[in-house]
């Protein structure tokens, strides 16, 4: 019969035996196991912080020696001594999952011989339901036209233990007035293997068709299920889907915009069809609020607010078919520059201040204060004062575009993004079409060209042309770069007098157009003291008869001189267009 011995009572001598055996008779055992459960695995659950195991021994000795071990083998330190009767076992806070240690006793008495027994310490996960965190559609309005597509936001944890769960499933219910639903229903069953989150799925464009006349209800729910078999599912997200005979709509806010503080900001949306459709503008991001006053028509004006540095703004552009309930969302950025009232123009590029006898001396002038030079962007570029987005002599600020319109300093630029009025302006070539020695008539067919359109052809004019450019004026040229989508675009245009102007820096001798970061020649060459180069504006100079009358001149800008005239329509001039 044995004897349960713990290191805390002192009167045990750690063995039994009985006064009519004799050590012959005595073979050394031993037993292991939590109080009153000798010789029985143990089972806890996680988040158990320590247990006790208590050993038993028969044999002839008084005293014995006693070596404990744990495996797995990072279990040994756990351990609290492993000579003793008895052991405590601490189960680190890592341990959040099903796990196995074996524990080990050795007993050897003093003749050496030994005896050795193990028992298991399973460690459980009490396992309950997965979780699921979110099940989301990016259509708020969860109303789409047939065909149209959509996606879904997923995320899910196993509750207990935090690892990847068994399966996690978005499922359809049939419909039969919408083609493109799989008939067991699962529209997708996702890699949790690999998945990262927030999981997304994405339907496809004409994955869901509407063939019926009426709107289709699609529900979509999602099924997670643990390790275990444990399985729990999303409320329902549903979907109406519009009959295929409503067409959608396409909508552009426009393009990002940089001003100054002060400056008259322009929104204006774009959008394919006009009718039932209602207009909404409304400002989404931001903790400056700007002060918007008429929102709810295709064009936006407001007043750039005051800013301490360099801000994004972010407009969202809502238009809405009242007929399907549908709304269409775009964006646009507006970024508000901290430089005073702003007139959507460059500074000059002057940097010298006059007096009465001179314009090239240094400012702060007492007589003459606010000199050109000591205000606007030139000023504070000298003062180190100004932030750029690219780069530029004094306060002008480019970057240059490769032929997709992307930002790429690698190779010839194509064209250059004029970072403070947000134009765009086309670099010219050596040689082919585009090239900087060409030379072509003003032409223009719009109401806006000033009563006279002046000629398609003219013998002063000369450029390359072949099937793609069939003529030497402007507007075949403008045609011809529309077409190509030039860096992007193909909205390109003559600029107006005060755009051409604002790339140029009158304080430049022979070639006033403005230089880039380091000093490089964006436009290498373009200036020419003997060709004047085209805006879109006709002049009044020259017009004969004030009752109708019609303009054959337009202006043109010498970039040489940065001298403004009126050019006659009928002769040759230069192009450097604009987006």
């Amino acid at each position: 019969m044995g004897l349960l011995c713990l290191l805390n009572l002192a009167a045990c001598s750690g063995s039994l035996s009985s006064e009519s055996e004799t050590s012959e008779d005595v073979e050394l055992k031993v037993a292991i196991g939590s109080t009153g459960k000798l010789g029985q695995n143990i089972r806890i659950p996680v988040g158990t912080e320590q247990i006790d195991i208590v050993s038993s021994v028969r044999g002839e000795d008084d005293t014995y020696t006693y070596i404990w071990s744990a495996q797995p083998a990072l279990f040994q330190e756990e351990l609290s001594d492993t000579t003793t009767e008895t052991v405590q076992l601490s189960i680190p806070e890592s341990v959040i999952t099903d796990t196995n240690i074996t524990l080990t006793l050795i007993v050897i008495d003093s003749d050496g011989k030994q005896a050795s027994t193990s028992m298991l310490v399973e460690v459980f996960a009490p396992n309950t339901n997965p979780e699921i965190i979110s099940f989301e559609i990016d259509d708020k309005d969860q109303v789409v036209h047939s065909g149209k597509g959509f996606s879904f936001q997923s995320e899910w944890i196993d509750a207990q233990d935090g690892q990847n769960v068994a399966s996690a499933i978005i499922y359809v219910t049939p419909n039969a007035a919408v083609d493109g639903i799989p008939s067991n229903g699962v529209l997708t069953q996702f890699d949790t293997a690999e998945v990262s989150f927030p999981a997304l799925y994405i339907v496809g464009e004409n994955q869901f068709i509407n063939k019926s006349d009426k709107t289709a209800s699609l529900t979509f729910t999602l099924s997670v299920t643990d390790m275990n078999g444990k399985t729990v599912t999303s409320s329902p997200l549903f979907i109406d889907i519009l009959p295929a005979s409503l067409t959608s709509l396409t909508i552009d806010a426009g393009d990002a915009q940089t001003v100054y503080t002060g400056q008259l900001v322009n929104l204006i949306g774009e959008v394919s069809r006009s009718d039932n459709i209602e207009y909404a503008w409304l400002q989404s991001d931001s903790e400056t609020r700007l002060d918007l006053d008429v929102t709810d028509s295709l064009a936006l004006q407001f007043n750039a607010p005051s800013v301490d540095s360099k801000t994004l703004f972010e407009l969202k552009f809502t238009a809405t078919d009242v007929v399907s309930g549908i709304s269409y969302n775009d964006f646009v950025s507006v970024t508000v520059l901290p430089i005073g009232i702003f007139d959507g123009m460059n500074d000059t590029g002057i940097t010298n201040c006059a007096n009465e006898t001179s314009n090239l001396v240094n400012c702060g002038q007492t007589n003459l204060p606010r000199q050109d030079a000591e205000i606007g962007r030139d000023s504070a570029a000298l003062n180190a004062e100004l932030a750029k987005e690219g780069g530029g002599e004094l306060g002008f600020d480019f970057t240059l575009l490769n032929q997709n319109g992307e930002e790429d300093f690698t190779s010839t630029p194509t064209c250059v993004r004029d970072n403070v009025t947000g134009l765009i302006w086309e670099i010219k070539t050596t040689s082919g079409i585009r090239a900087h020695t060409h030379t072509f008539s003003w032409f223009d067919e719009s109401e806006f060209n000033g009563g006279f359109s002046g000629s398609q052809t003219s013998n002063s004019a000369a450029c390359f042309t072949d099937t793609s450019l069939t003529a030497c004026s402007t507007a075949s040229y403008i045609e011809y770069i529309n077409s190509v989508g030039m860096c992007g675009g193909n909205d390109w245009r003559l600029p107006t007098v005060n755009e051409l102007v604002s790339i140029l820096n009158y304080a430049n001798d022979d070639d006033k157009l403005a230089l880039g970061a380091n000093n490089f020649q964006i436009w290498s060459n373009h200036a020419k003291a003997s060709t004047p180069y085209w805006t879109s504006e006709s002049s009044l100079f020259g017009v004969n008869d004030s009752e109708s009358p019609e303009t054959p001149n337009a202006w043109a800008v010498n970039l040489s001189t940065g001298d403004e005239h009126a050019h006659s329509k009928l002769l040759a001039g230069a192009i450097l267009l604009v987006r």
